[in-house]
């Protein structure tokens, strides 16, 4: 069973969501795509006046085990917990 998420994390997570619904073969959304909040032009969470501000709720949602952290060329990219995809 995993950690609870905090409101934060819960909108940055259901943005992963909502980017992995609507791409689903598509890249890892970045931490700017994240900050606008829109996904497709849609706004599916609030917008945050910077990236820096979104990177320690994605790092809090790696360690709860929400997101998986995978690396590309030393380049880090985000997708969803393995029993997250099947739903």
């Amino acid at each position: 069973m995993r950690h609870p998420l905090t409101k934060p994390q819960k909108e940055i997570y259901d943005y992963f969501c909502e980017f992995y619904k609507r791409y689903p073969e598509h890249r890892s959304p970045t931490l700017k795509d994240m900050a606008t909040g829109q996904v497709d032009g849609v706004q599916v969470c609030k917008e945050r006046a910077s990236r820096q501000s979104i990177y320690p709720h994605v790092r809090t949602l790696i360690d709860k085990g929400y997101v998986k952290e995978n690396f590309y060329r030393n380049k880090p990219y985000w997708t969803l917990a393995e029993d997250d995809h099947e739903k």
